[in-house]
Parts: structure tokens; sequence; C-alpha cells
């Protein structure tokens, strides 16, 4: 990371807004966890060997949060908002007296409570409306078009019934400030472009990118299949219900071939058949397939690395890798970024961000 660039951050937590020169001096480290399948975390460690926060109470659990992470140069893109839901102080010998803060964004309001009740003829999207409304959320649902005679919840939180709802139609779930998204996946542009340069030289990474610090890559066609196959049963009309997929959403994301297309080289076309979940048409059936094939496809390809620290780095998020080699350059989609800003010099300090990815070609 260059020096001429250094990191920067805004940052209010409860009554206590780190703008000034005075109360920025204070932070010590700060931590965010971005993942996919669920609520995104926040950890902030403050200096208190005055017991400047431990007296005043000025942070406290259920305040609001908000975090932006960038460079003095650049700005700072947010990286979450919400609720913090537990402080901690600690005094050890030796050591300077730290007030740690921890909390989650607005999707940890899903996820309290367990409930036992059922709907009927009623879209997903419908139902995202409605358990986004019950935690105090907004909502912006695609409207999922199939109307179910008939869906139950079944002591589970309201977080995990709508991750379930949504796998099955191959929707996406997040929660971004106060709104919940209940949206049909995209592959749009990737928001940043990680660059590899083995002298790891700051200020290399060209035209907004972000160097690479390090980076690992597998493939597995272990678990990739050609096709999907949903077999249900309608006890009115008495026929079989039947759902195929064999369209990868997004193809190579920038390889050559798709993972089914590497799985299927000198090995039998693989069809695998679901029929242990209920579906009620064959629209519905075709949908969870279609779900199903992803899942695996995007699976084929996996990475996990760090790079110098970037906001829009979001798991959900298209990132693009550079300069590692043809069969590993090209486009991948975040599954969880963690982002690290340690206040000092020397190493470990400083803004990184660590991320997993996936795609499902080469």
């Amino acid at each position: 990371m260059s020096t001429t660039n250094p990191p920067d951050f805004k940052m209010t937590l409860g009554g206590v807004d780190f703008s000034s020169p005075e109360m920025a001096k204070r932070v010590v480290e700060i931590e965010v966890e971005c993942v996919a399948d669920g609520p995104d975390s926040f950890k902030v460690s403050l200096d208190d060997r005055d017991d400047y926060f431990t007296k005043s109470q000025k942070i406290k659990e259920g305040d609001s949060a908000k975090i932006e992470l960038g460079y003095h140069r650049e700005g700072t893109n947010e990286v979450v908002q919400g609720i913090i839901t537990g402080v901690e102080s600690f005094r050890r010998e030796y050591r300077r007296q730290l007030f740690v803060v921890r909390g989650f964004d607005g999707m940890q309001a899903l996820s309290r409570g367990r409930h036992r009740r059922s709907w009927e003829k009623i879209k997903d999207s419908d139902i995202a409306q409605i358990l986004a409304g019950e935690a105090g959320l907004g909502c912006d649902a695609d409207d999922s078009g199939i109307i179910h005679p008939y869906v139950a919840q079944n002591n589970v939180t309201n977080m995990d019934f709508l991750f379930e709802r949504a796998k099955r139609i191959g929707f996406e779930v997040d929660v971004e400030g106060r709104n919940l998204r209940f949206k049909k996946p995209e592959v749009s542009g990737p928001v940043c472009d990680l660059i590899w340069d083995e002298n790891n030289i700051g200020g290399a990474a060209t035209g907004g990118g972000r160097l690479l610090k390090r980076c690992q890559f597998a493939s597995s066609t272990m678990g990739v299949v050609d096709e999907v196959v949903v077999r249900g049963y309608d006890p009115k009309t008495r026929k079989e219900i039947i759902g195929r997929a064999k369209d990868v959403h997004g193809q190579t994301m920038g390889g050559n071939k798709t993972g089914p297309e590497y799985a299927a080289a000198n090995n039998p076309a693989t069809v695998i058949q679901v029929s242990n979940q209920p579906v009620a048409s064959c629209e519905e059936a075709e949908k969870l397939a279609w779900s199903i094939l992803n899942e695996r496809a995007g699976n084929f390809m996996s990475g996990f690395g760090a790079s110098e620290g970037d906001g829009r780095i979001k798991a959900g998020k298209t990132v693009k890798i550079d300069a590692i080699g043809t069969e590993m350059d090209g486009e991948y989609y975040v599954t969880r970024a963690v982002h690290k800003l340690r206040i000092g010099a020397g190493p470990g300090n400083g803004y990184l961000t660590e991320f997993e990815i996936r795609r499902s070609g080469r």
C-alpha cells in the first residue's frame, strides 16, 4: 500500500462521531465481515486508557452504527450500517485498556426468535415483504412469480426461512442499510480490479485497481453436474411434476469453459434427480432445478486471498482478477469479505481486505 495515500475512515457509534482528530486517535482497530448467507458483523477496538468510554456510556447496546473505510486521497465507501449488540472492556497487565464494540447489520433483526406459521396462496416475494415489515426494514423485492398454494415456516428464524425460500428459486437475500433485498441474481460488472504484482510495489495498480497481497485458487469437478431434474407429484391431477435445468447462470465469468463442460471430459453425462423437495407445479420444479444446478456449478472454481483494502468488495458483488494467469484471470463472485483497518505503522497495520471468491468456469 502506498504511503502517499494513507487509509482513512468515517465512523459513528451511538452518540460518538469519530470524525474529529481527537476521537480518531482513540481508534485502534476496525474489522467488518461481509458474508453471503447471514448478517454482516463488525468489531471496533477503542483506546480506553482513561476510562472515557466505560464511564460515559456514550456507546451502548441498541445504538446505531455506521462505518466507512477508504483512503485520504480517494474518499471512503460504506462497508456496514447496523446496530451495536455488545460492548466489552479489556484490562490486561502491560497493555493499554481497550473498549470493544460489536454489532451486526440490519439482517440481525430477522434472526431473533423462531416462528411456526403458514400462508396460503402467496408468493415468496410477498413473504419477503411481510418479514421485512416485521423487522422494521424496507423491502426491495423482485416479483418471484409463482403463487404457492401453501407455505409453512416450521420453528425457524425469519432469516433462515427467507434464505431457504430464496434458495429454492435462485434469489439472493441481503440487507443494505435498513432495506432488505430479495432479488434475482445479477452478473454485473466488477466493482474492483485486483491485480497481482510479484514485487508488491505500492502504486502499481492503476485505474482504480488494488494490489493483491496473496491469493490461492482451486478447481474441482466433483459435485458438478450436467443437468438437474426435480420430480414431484400432483395428487389433484394425479400427474407427475418434472422440472429440468441445464443452463449455468453467468456461464464462465471470463473463462473458456463452464464447470459442467470440464466435468464431462472422460466422464459419462451426470444427471441428478431430486425427489425429496415438495413442488406444486412444473414452473416451481424448474426454478428449484436451476438453483441446484447453479449452486453446484458455482463451486467449480474457488479462491481466497487478500488485497489492499477496498470497501466496494462485499459478498454478492463481483471482482476482477488480473495478472495471475490466463486460466485464473477473470471475474469472480464474492462470497465473503473481511475488511481490517489497523491504526499504526509497520507490518500488520494499514487497510487490508481478505476475501473468498468463486465462479462457474475457467
